[in-house]
């Protein structure tokens, strides 16, 4: 089946139960892949944060993205409180809160639904690096000339990587407004940071395209240079943001 948990998550009244060991401390920062029953084109992936997560479903033949949506989430022990910000298709679309009550193990997870189907979750890093956590864009290049974002507004562009991977996601946090989103994996080479690209909802024919940058982290700033998947010039501050 091609659903993602968060169906079941805005089911009324629906919890989920997890069966690894009981004495393992979860840890959910990082990206994880969802394992697939039987073989499917479709490639469910979740990035978590400290309390920011993205979620994604992506048919890796036709590049296009399924769903995307992202919010909000803390973790108290084994149980798992959220909220989805936004969602791909629902323009307003408010904070939809959710409580899962959980169970496992560092490197996989799974659950089983009210109608008795299983899922199983597999991580693929563990969300920890230099790069690993939630930015906010707040310059870019527009004319030739490195310009402010406002920050104050409700709309907002935020980044979430983890240890290799990366996502980008506009929305809008007052409705709820899903714009565009992108990610993928990243990988250092020689000074450069590079992003490789899985999925991107404004052009999927640029799935599979690798945009290096030369890049600096100087406090909670990033700054990194380089070209758009258009091939124009490309500069972008990002603040690192407290979750």
């Amino acid at each position: 089946m091609l659903r993602l948990f968060y169906f079941l998550l805005l089911m009324p009244g629906f919890s989920i139960m997890m069966m690894p060991p009981a004495h393992a401390q979860l840890r959910l920062n990082g990206a994880w892949v969802r394992i697939p029953h039987d073989p499917s084109s479709i490639k469910c992936l979740t990035l978590f944060g400290d309390r920011v997560f993205m979620q994604t479903q992506v048919d890796t033949i036709t590049h296009h993205i399924v769903f995307a949506g992202g919010g909000t989430y803390t973790l108290h022990g084994d149980t798992l409180d959220g909220a989805f910000l936004y969602q791909m298709g629902d323009k307003t679309i408010q904070p939809s809160h959710f409580r899962l009550v959980l169970n496992g193990n560092p490197d996989e997870l799974s659950y089983t639904a009210s109608d008795g189907e299983t899922q199983r979750w597999k991580r693929l890093d563990d969300g920890q690096g230099t790069y690993a956590g939630t930015w906010r864009i707040v310059q870019h290049m527009q004319n030739g000339q490195l310009r402010d974002i406002p920050q104050s507004g409700d709309r907002k562009t935020l980044k979430l990587l983890t240890a290799s991977h990366f996502q980008w996601a506009a929305f809008n946090t007052a409705t709820g407004q899903f714009y565009a989103t992108g990610g993928g994996t990243y990988s250092l080479n020689n000074g450069q940071y590079i992003e490789h690209i899985e999925f991107f909802s404004r052009d999927s024919t640029r799935v599979g395209m690798s945009l290096p940058f030369q890049d600096e982290i100087k406090g909670d700033q990033w700054y990194h240079k380089g070209k758009t998947t258009k091939g124009d010039p490309n500069f972008e501050v990002w603040k690192r943001v407290a979750e």
